[in-house]
């Protein structure tokens, strides 16, 4: 608890760092309780299907699933507020296209432990930790170095690219429990010919979602409470709703057909 608090303390004079608290708060309450080692659940990021785009945003095939350790120790979150400054080749990434935070396992091979794919919208990811009462490491223990890699479906029909530079505004490139990194730019090269192409995404009529400080969140854990996420935000929190769905929690208009945050779904959410 005094770690969080300590994080809190830091960010608060940024709105990043506003969301940044309420999510790792909200990680942390629902961490809490422990589940039996057969219940240890795999998440691979499930996918919402656009029909403006034009492939399916599909997990990377080459990838290992990622083990969801959340409810044995805390995760370290990703930030990444402009997909812009991604870039391959000095290229943007388009839509669909995946980065993913590896770890070194026991065998001294690279394993993705936290993923998600880019929208027109900021991504924020969880990352996972190891497990320390197994012998198996499942995620990134204390101070392990993170090494990010994109997946590109543009590349030779899909490959994995290595990540050359990365610059940061606010945490860390080691993963720490309760942890965050805000990622400015990401550079990278490859020999692969990569056919970039802009893909037109619809923007939803009601409720506008074009506007400022909406942020892309895949939920990494199972059953969160939408009216308990709401009012650990004090008020800051506006909205959220489904990425590719009808269901909206809206306390300004009075909807609440949005009740509860699903395990690998992905949501809109809307600060002041």
């Amino acid at each position: 608890m005094k770690t969080l608090q300590l994080l809190q303390h830091s960010v608060t004079n940024s709105l990043k760092g506003i969301l940044i608290s309420v999510l790792l708060f909200t990680l942390v309450q629902n961490a809490s309780s422990q589940i039996p080692d057969s219940d240890l659940s795999k998440f691979e990021p499930a996918y919402n299907k656009s029909p403006e785009l034009d492939y399916d945003c599909v997990y990377p095939p080459v990838w290992n699933t990622v083990i969801n350790t959340g409810a044995f120790a805390n995760p370290h979150l990703m930030v990444i507020n402009d997909i812009g400054r991604i870039m391959i080749n000095g290229t943007g990434v388009n839509e669909c296209d995946y980065i993913g935070a590896f770890y070194t396992d026991n065998n001294g091979e690279l394993k993705c432990a936290g993923a998600d794919y880019f929208q027109n919208n900021g991504i924020i990811f969880a990352i996972f930790g190891d497990i320390p009462s197994t012998p198996e490491k499942e995620g990134f223990g204390y101070s392990d170095t993170i090494v990010f890699k994109l997946f590109s479906w543009s590349c030779a029909g899909g490959k994995t690219i290595d990540v050359s530079t990365v610059e940061i505004s606010e945490g860390w490139l080691h993963w720490y429990p309760l942890g965050f990194t805000i990622i400015n730019n990401i550079n990278c090269q490859t020999a692969f010919e990569c056919q970039f192409s802009d893909i037109e995404q619809g923007m939803e009529t009601s409720p506008d979602t074009s506007s400022d400080n909406w942020y892309h969140f895949t939920c990494p854990v199972n059953h969160l409470s939408v009216q308990d996420f709401y009012d650990q935000t004090g008020g800051r929190l506006k909205m959220i709703k489904e990425k590719y769905g009808s269901k909206v929690f809206w306390p300004e208009k009075g909807i609440f057909t949005l009740e509860e945050l699903e395990s690998g779904k992905v949501y809109l959410l809307k600060f002041e």
